[in-house]
C-alpha cells in the first residue's frame, strides 16, 4: 500500500527513474475476503467500509469487487495492532495505511487514478475499458537546486536504489528517498528522517540480509547502520575500497556484499572479516556481460539484478549472467 505515480516492474533509467507498466491486469472481476475483524467496529459496518473503498476504485476502472466467506481471495483482509513501518513517508493517496480522520467529500488522489487506470484502462461511459498507453517522458531538468524542493520521483536523478530493510527498494536521489514496489513508490522523504545522521548525494547503499546491516559510501566514508540506527564509531574513512565507488549489492548466490569500480570488483564476507581490505579482481570474474563502471547496480525483488549505465541497462538472472535481449535502451518500449 504505497502511492503510486507511475508503473513499475522492470525499471529503471541511471538518469531517471522510469517506473514502466509492463501489461494490464488480466483479471478485472476480483474476490475478497476477511480473515478477521477489528473489535472496534461492528462487522457489519466494517463490511461496509470495506465494498465503499472498493468503489472508488471501480467509478474509475473496469474492476469489480465480489465478497467470499470461504477458499482463496484475490484480496486477503485481516486486522491487526501495531502493523508496522509502511506508514513512514506516505502522505495524501488512498494506498496509504495510515488513517487521518473523516474527509467530507473524499475522493481518490489523482495519482492513485493514474495509476490504476494505467494498469487495468479506464472505465468508458459503457462499463468497458479503454486501455491507457503507458508513456515514458525524458527528463528536463537535473534535481531542483531550491532547498525544501521535493524531487519528482518519475524525473530525478537517481543515487543509489538498494533492497533494504522490511525487503523494501529504497531510490535515493539528492537528499530524498522513496521506497519503490512493483505497485509504484511513496511519496519522497528526506534522508536523515530514516536514517539520522545521514548525508544526500550518496554514491553507493547497500543492505546485508545477513547480518542486517546498511552500509552507505560517500567519498572516502562509510556509515553503517542497524535498522535505522547508526552504529557506534560511524562514519568511519573508508579503507581497502576506492573513494567514490560507483556500485554495490548484496549478493544472495554467495551470501557476500559486492564493490563496484570502473573494470573490477571487490567481493567482501561480513563474517569472515570486519576488514574491507579485500583485493580487487576484474568484473568479468564474477558476472558475464555487464558493464564496466556501472552506475547503478542494485537487487529488485523477483531476485534478478540491475545494471544501469547511461540510457541502457541490464537484467542479470541467477546465474550471474545477462538476460538474452538485454541491454534494453530506456528510451524504447520493453516486454516483459
Amino acid at each position: 500500500m504505497r502511492q503510486p505515480l507511475c508503473g513499475i516492474e522492470d525499471p529503471f533509467n541511471q538518469q531517471t527513474l522510469m517506473y514502466r507498466v509492463l501489461g494490464y491486469w488480466r483479471k478485472r472481476s476480483l474476490t475478497w475476503r476477511i480473515y478477521n475483524y477489528t473489535p472496534d467496529m461492528p462487522k457489519s459496518e466494517t463490511k461496509r467500509a470495506i465494498r465503499s473503498a472498493f468503489k472508488y476504485w471501480s467509478d474509475v476502472a473496469p474492476l469489480s469487487f465480489r465478497e467470499v466467506e470461504y477458499g482463496r481471495a484475490d484480496i486477503r483482509i485481516s486486522f491487526h495492532s501495531a502493523d508496522g513501518p509502511d506508514t513512514i513517508g506516505l502522505e495524501s493517496a488512498m494506498m496509504v495505511p495510515l488513517y487521518t480522520g473523516y474527509l467530507n467529500n473524499f475522493c481518490l488522489h489523482p495519482n492513485d487514478v493514474k495509476y490504476i487506470q494505467a494498469t487495468v484502462g479506464k472505465k468508458s461511459k459503457h462499463g468497458t475499458s479503454v486501455p491507457v498507453e503507458p508513456t515514458v517522458t525524458l527528463p528536463t531538468d537535473s534535481l531542483p537546486d531550491a532547498e525544501g524542493d521535493i524531487p519528482d520521483p518519475c524525473t530525478a536523478k537517481l543515487d543509489p536504489i538498494m533492497l533494504g530493510p522490511w525487503r523494501k527498494t529504497f531510490a535515493f536521489s539528492g537528499d530524498y528517498v522513496w521506497m519503490v514496489s512493483d505497485m509504484g513508490h511513496n511519496a519522497p522523504m528526506k534522508i536523515d528522517r530514516l536514517w539520522m545522521g545521514l548525508p544526500g548525494n550518496l554514491s553507493a547503499a547497500v543492505y546485508s540480509q545477513r547480518t542486517n546491516k546498511t552500509y552507505f559510501f560517500k567519498g572516502d566514508k562509510v556509515w553503517r547502520y542497524t535498522s535505522f540506527l547508526l552504529d557506534y564509531g560511524y562514519p568511519k574513512e573508508l579503507k581497502g575500497l576506492p573513494p567514490n565507488i560507483d556500485a554495490t549489492l548484496y549478493l544472495e548466490k554467495n551470501k557476500k556484499l559486492v564493490f563496484f569500480k570502473v573494470v573490477e570488483h571487490n567481493t567482501w564476507d561480513e563474517l569472515r572479516s570486519s576488514n574491507l581490505n579485500v583485493h580487487p579482481k576484474p568484473l568479468s570474474n564474477l558476472f558475464t556481460g555487464v558493464p564496466t563502471s556501472p552506475d547503478v547496480a542494485f537487487t529488485w525483488t523477483n531476485g534478478k539484478i540491475y545494471f544501469l549505465k547511461r540510457d541502457k541497462y541490464w537484467r542479470v538472472n541467477r546465474l550471474l549472467s545477462v538476460d538474452k535481449g538485454y541491454p534494453l535502451n530506456t528510451r524504447g518500449k520493453q516486454t516483459p
